[in-house]
């Protein structure tokens, strides 16, 4: 449901830009709101992006101590803060240090190709892994604790807030949306080729998802204080530990975290540039990174694990995104004669469940933040 709502949402955004003449968020905000009070305050709309792009540069340092610890860990003898996560996330910020510094992304965009290897990879390997588990395979110390499917299905817990949350995060590229039909030269084109996009990104999420879940089940719960990485739970001593095919894994969306974080981080940069200065130098830019970067270092070095992080910024960000932008934007900027009847029906229920994916969700992370259990 999750994928069809922010595909539909992500052609709505695309759509309205188009017969707007609007190349981005901001353009479509001063446009709705053209002659009010409100026409002047599109940095709403930028500093929602913003702390979108903030929150996954910190999803992405927070995945260098997982995968990095993990793999570093697997070296006899190394060092002990080396081998911890703080330690791994320090010294892959050495290394980014220089990859930071191109004024451009176009040079580094094709490190998206390893990301998909990376996906590719483990959706096979999570799936010939779940099979040998529930036919028999796994670990005795996963089954002491792996318990029955119905244990964790026909029951309520607070956890199931966030999902709601975290699938925001999981079929966020809507800020792409202007730019992404802007640059078709067939718009008409751009609805099929927006399903395709979000189905080739629904089937290895789902299978991902599921089949993590089914093969892991209570030994999964057990463990998320260590990680909400599903990678560090397979790589625990008693699950598949040193694993050759857990190993290569790790490595490739270690590669993949570490070379597509440049790409995030120019976004944010010259976002922050667009929104501080009307016009800028190398010396100002070079400036801004530094402090930028500094600034998600700190932020990364908090200890919480990367599930909340990504639950936070699907709580507090996201749902303005995918869903409370463009249903404003669409009763704004559609006159309502020419108002489709399904697209008028998504954008109500868009703008009411993005309140509630947002209230929710972040009630949860709250309730999460303070330990706080209403429910056994």
């Amino acid at each position: 449901m999750m994928c069809y709502l922010s595909a539909y949402s992500f052609y709505m955004i695309g759509n309205l830009c188009y017969q707007n003449n609007c190349n981005s968020f901001q353009d479509l905000w001063r446009k709705s709101f053209a002659g009010t009070k409100f026409e002047r305050r599109d940095w709403i709309v930028s500093a929602t992006l913003i702390g979108m792009t903030f929150g996954g540069l910190v999803s992405y340092c927070k995945l260098f101590g997982d995968f990095g610890s993990y793999l570093v860990n697997q070296i006899p003898g190394c060092p002990r803060f080396i081998a911890s996560d703080s330690g791994m996330i320090l010294m892959t910020h050495g290394l980014l240090q220089f990859l930071i510094l191109p004024e451009s992304i176009n040079s580094l965009r094709y490190f998206n190709l390893i990301g998909i290897a990376a996906l590719i990879y483990f959706t096979c390997y999570i799936t010939v892994t779940s099979s040998r588990y529930l036919n028999g395979g796994m670990p005795e110390k996963v089954r002491e604790h792996v318990g029955n499917v119905t244990d964790h299905l026909w029951v309520f817990r607070v956890a199931w807030l966030a999902p709601f949350s975290t699938l925001s995060s999981t079929f966020m590229a809507h800020y792409n949306a202007p730019r992404f039909i802007g640059e078709m030269e067939n718009k008409n084109e751009f609805k099929r080729a927006t399903t395709m996009g979000f189905i080739g990104a629904l089937f290895p999420t789902a299978v991902v998802m599921m089949m993590g879940f089914l093969c892991l089940r209570g030994f999964m719960e057990k463990n998320l204080d260590i990680s909400g990485n599903i990678i560090k739970i397979l790589g625990h001593q008693h699950a598949e530990h040193n694993n050759a095919y857990l190993i290569v894994c790790a490595s490739l969306f270690f590669a993949n975290v570490l070379l597509t974080y440049p790409l995030v981080f120019i976004s944010l940069r010259d976002a922050m540039l667009k929104c501080t200065f009307t016009e800028y130098n190398t010396k100002i830019r070079l400036i801004v990174s530094e402090i930028l970067f500094l600034i998600v270092l700190g932020f990364s070095l908090i200890p919480i694990p990367v599930d909340s992080v990504i639950r936070w910024k699907g709580a507090v960000f996201a749902p303005f995104i995918l869903f409370i932008f463009p249903s404003m934007f669409y009763f704004r900027l559609v006159e309502k004669a020419k108002r489709n009847k399904l697209e008028s029906f998504l954008a109500h229920f868009f703008l009411y469940f993005g309140g509630i994916v947002c209230i929710s969700s972040t009630v949860y992370c709250f309730l999460e933040s303070f330990k706080v259990k209403l429910f056994p």
